[in-house]
């Protein structure tokens, strides 16, 4: 597992499938909830940054 994004009090994390040739996403080191997946590191942040955007914007709209 490697940490490839923390911001906003998120982080993702990058685990290498080789049989795939992709990079699974998780919100923590554990294997937690699943994110998506990347082919290449640079698409996996992209795919993070998006994430923490998303949960950022479903915790304002749950604030309202």
């Amino acid at each position: 597992m490697r940490k490839i994004l923390a911001k906003k009090g998120y982080e993702v994390w990058a685990k290498w499938d080789k049989d795939a040739e992709i990079y699974e996403l998780f919100n923590d080191r554990e294997d937690g909830a699943y994110i998506g997946f990347a082919e290449t590191i640079p698409d996996a942040t992209k795919v993070a940054v998006w994430w923490v955007d998303e949960q950022q914007s479903e915790a304002r709209w749950n604030e309202s």
